[in-house]
C-alpha cells in the first residue's frame, strides 16, 4: 500500500518529520522518501556505504537483492540529514544502529512501528509504500522509465541491457534524485499544519482523515 496523491505525501512527510523516536529511527525515516531502497537496504546501511565527497550511497552487492553494488546519488536533503547523523558518536558500522546495541541495527520492523504510531494503517501505507510511491509519482511527473527502475534497482539481467552496470545513466540519475527531494520539500512545505494537527491530535487513522477530507484532495 502506498501514497500517491500530491497533498496526501505532503500530509505523510510532515507525520513523519513529526515523529517522536530515536535518533536512527527518525533519521531513517526523513530520508526512506528520497533513496527508494528496500526497508532492510535502508535499515542496514553501513557507513562505509556513504561516501560524502562523491555524494554517493553505494550498496555492497551482497546486500542487495539482484546482488548487484547500487549506487544512490545523493542530494541535497539526504546528505544534510546523513551529516548530521554522522556528528553522533556512536561507535557504530551502522548508520542506523539500535539504542541498545552498537553491533546491530534497527528493524524494518521498528520503521513499520513507527509508522503504525503515526495513526497510518496497512491498508494506507507500509514501509515498501516509499519505493511504490517514488515510482509511481515519477513516471506521472514524466522521468525517463529505464532511469526509474535503475534508481529503483529493478533491472535483471537482459532485461535493459546484457551487462548492468551501477553507474549507467548516474548524472541524470543524480538530477532526478535532487530534483525529487526538491518536489518532496515544496510538498511538505506547502500542506497546511491544521492538516497534520486535525489528522494526529484527534486521534484519527490517516484513512479516517482522508474520508473527512476527499473534497480537498
Amino acid at each position: 500500500a502506498t501514497i500517491t496523491d500530491p497533498k496526501e505525501i505532503g500530509l505523510l512527510l510532515n507525520m513523519l518529520e513529526n515523529h517522536i523516536g530515536s535518533d536512527e529511527v527518525n533519521a531513517a525515516l526523513t530520508i526512506a522518501p528520497h533513496v527508494f531502497l528496500r526497508p532492510g537496504e535502508l535499515t542496514g546501511l553501513l557507513w562505509s556505504e556513504v561516501d560524502f565527497h562523491t555524494r554517493l550511497i553505494r550498496i555492497n552487492a551482497e546486500r542487495m537483492k539482484m546482488k548487484k553494488v547500487h549506487l544512490v546519488p545523493m542530494s541535497n536533503q539526504v546528505l544534510t540529514t546523513l551529516k548530521n547523523l554522522s556528528q553522533i558518536d556512536t561507535g557504530s558500522d551502522y548508520v542506523f544502529p539500535t539504542p541498545r546495541n552498537k553491533n546491530a541495527s534497527i528493524t524494518t520492523n521498528a520503521l513499520l512501528v513507527a509508522i503504525r504510531s503515526l495513526g497510518i494503517d496497512k491498508f494506507t501505507f507500509t514501509t515498501h509504500g516509499f519505493r511504490l510511491m517514488a515510482s509511481t509519482r515519477l513516471n506521472e511527473l514524466g522521468y525517463r522509465a529505464d532511469i526509474i527502475e535503475l534508481q529503483l534497482a529493478h533491472t535483471k539481467p537482459n532485461t535493459l541491457r546484457v551487462a548492468y552496470n551501477h553507474e549507467d545513466n548516474l548524472e541524470e540519475r543524480r538530477t532526478m534524485m535532487q530534483e525529487w527531494s526538491d518536489y518532496l520539500e515544496k510538498l511538505k512545505d506547502t500542506t497546511p499544519s491544521l492538516s497534520l494537527s486535525s489528522a494526529t491530535t484527534s486521534g484519527e487513522t490517516m484513512e479516517q482523515y482522508r474520508k473527512s477530507k476527499r473534497k480537498t484532495f
